[in-house]
């Protein structure tokens, strides 16, 4: 059975995904603001992350904007270029935005900090969510209290289009169901995977919805049986509502 923790790490760009440091000249050109949004959620293109991280005035701007909303239980402390190079051991490099002198870098870690790195991850309170932190700001989202209604209904069909990990909560939905989500999604080492993730809004076949955060972390089992558990979470909530 995998292992449930009560908190989130910030997974953008997850393995299988959109390279985190697709990072080249070219690369952040396209990634135009307007589009970003789409790229990041739909695609876990952890460049449009750090675009979008820094068009909204860095990470701290964000998290006061969270607390303003009276949000708490979520954190945003690091730009993914930052978050996911000192998982590895490695300190960001503006040299890093070539992908070649990145995977040289880490090539150059040794082993044994590279698991100290990674123990320090799951560890780390930063950029973390409680699973009522991140229900109650996709609850808020979904009421249209923190956005425009116009940017609310924008991020819930962009969120609705995403297409990585199709077998967490959205396989767990019957088909007259609705589903916007966000899938994350860190390393495996060691046998060990730090985090799972998928959380989202769920709409019901008579138009309400119900904001679900299901954090799998710290888990020895497969990426399939991972999957499974937040699966059947989605098949839990959606058996009991009337």
């Amino acid at each position: 059975m995998a292992d449930c923790r009560g908190r989130d790490k910030k997974t953008i760009g997850a393995a299988g995904n959109a390279p985190l440091f697709q990072h080249d000249r070219q690369h952040l050109q396209e990634v135009k603001v307007d589009l970003a949004p789409t790229r990041a959620v739909v695609a876990s293109d952890s460049a449009a992350t750090d675009v979008l991280i820094a068009r909204l005035g860095g990470t701290k701007a964000i998290q006061a904007f969270l607390e303003k909303a009276g949000l708490t239980g979520v954190r945003i402390d690091r730009t993914e270029r930052e978050l996911q190079t000192e998982s590895d051991g490695l300190m960001w490099q503006p040299e890093f935005v070539f992908p070649q002198r990145l995977e040289q870098a880490r090539r150059e870690v040794p082993a044994t900090v590279r698991q100290s790195a990674f123990e320090a991850y799951i560890k780390d309170p930063r950029d973390t969510a409680t699973p009522r932190g991140m229900a109650a700001f996709l609850y808020s989202l979904a009421a249209g209290s923190l956005l425009t209604a116009s940017s609310t209904e924008f991020l819930l069909t962009v969120m609705s289009q995403t297409t990585t990990f199709p077998d967490r909560l959205r396989a767990g939905i019957p088909p007259e169901w609705g589903i916007g989500h966000k899938t994350g999604t860190s390393q495996t080492r060691g046998g060990i995977n730090g985090v799972t993730n998928d959380v989202g809004i769920l709409t019901a076949p008579d138009g309400r919805r119900i904001a679900v955060a299901a954090f799998v972390a710290e888990s020895r089992a497969g990426q399939a049986e991972r999957a499974a558990v937040i699966a059947a979470a989605a098949r839990a909530i959606t058996a009991a509502y009337e």
